[in-house]
């Protein structure tokens, strides 16, 4: 069932990658006809694609809709975290189409906040669903002595750290939709994306050393079904941290530079990451491989401070 899955997804996405290809091919304006530039145009530099915002919108609402499935199917609420965010984040680029579909919206201050806010920052569930993932992944299947701080307080620490860095980087992108504040509201968006890349960074270092630690112990063979759940999580992580390295050289870039007024970069580096990112989930579900062959009843606690 899951070769059957993943071949599909892989085919949904080949599909949605060339109708963003596609979509992405904007026509310039003509300098000299006189055309007053919107506010859409001088923050983007361009009119972004309408076609290219519905096929994302589509795309992260169907996986949203795939991982409620997953979630209700297991009875695992711990999960819901990602359903919802992939399905806000469509919702983002839904309001980011209203946006574009007349001169009118796209002078409209509050349409530009709203689909930028959202869009930077709903994948912030993304992180908290892994967050969440390691500390019951440690709790049920590998056992606390394992993890550098206690698993029941992975998710707390980390999480606070990401609404934290939500609420800085959702001042500055309000700000950046501005002309007048834009340097303003880019260097307070660069300082939350900064400090919520720090804080996941230093959760795969957790992860890491989690991994290496049950390795060095010797209590287990390397094919207990929980380890899917560990190579998901690393899976994930790194498309997260390429979406999050993007946005750290984008928050950094000049108005009107080529990383800014070229939306493939955003639908290449932003968009496809975090897909691929979640979409993983769908097809292998890690709520299914945390009680299997645990450690946590079949090993007496190891002294792994020795």
């Amino acid at each position: 069932m899951a070769p059957l899955i993943s071949d599909a997804i892989s085919a949904g996405l080949t599909f949605a990658t060339a109708g963003v290809l596609y979509a992405t091919r904007i026509s310039t304006r003509d300098e000299a006809s006189g055309h007053v530039p919107t506010r859409v145009e001088i923050i983007y530099g361009e009119v972004p694609s309408e076609a290219a915002a519905i096929i994302c919108g589509v795309v992260y609402v169907l996986v949203g809709f795939a991982l409620f499935w997953r979630v209700f199917k297991y009875r695992h609420w711990w999960g819901l975290c990602l359903p919802i965010g992939a399905v806000a984040s469509g919702i983002g680029f839904f309001v980011k189409e209203v946006m574009l579909n007349s001169e009118a919206h796209q002078n409209s201050k509050a349409l530009l906040i709203a689909q930028n806010v959202i869009i930077v920052c709903a994948p912030a569930a993304f992180f908290a669903f892994n967050y969440i993932l390691y500390g019951r992944l440690v709790s049920s299947a590998i056992g606390p002595q394992y993890s550098l701080i206690r698993p029941s307080r992975v998710a707390t620490i980390f999480v606070a750290s990401d609404i934290l860095t939500f609420i800085i980087q959702g001042a500055g992108a309000g700000m950046i939709t501005n002309p007048d504040h834009f340097e303003t509201g880019k260097n307070i968006f660069v300082a939350g994306v900064v400090l919520q890349a720090a804080s996941y960074y230093l959760f795969v270092v957790l992860l890491v050393i989690m991994h290496v630690r049950v390795k060095r112990a010797g209590v287990t063979k390397g094919t207990e079904r929980w380890w899917k759940a560990i190579w998901l999580l690393y899976f994930s992580s790194v498309f997260i941290i390429v979406r999050t390295v993007y946005r750290i050289i984008e928050g950094q870039s000049t108005r009107g530079s080529s990383l800014r007024s070229h939306e493939a970069y955003f639908y290449f580096l932003d968009f496809l990451p975090l897909i691929l990112a979640i979409i993983v989930y769908v097809p292998w579900w890690p709520g299914e491989y945390l009680h299997d062959d645990s450690l946590v009843s079949s090993y007496p606690m190891v002294d792994i401070s020795a």
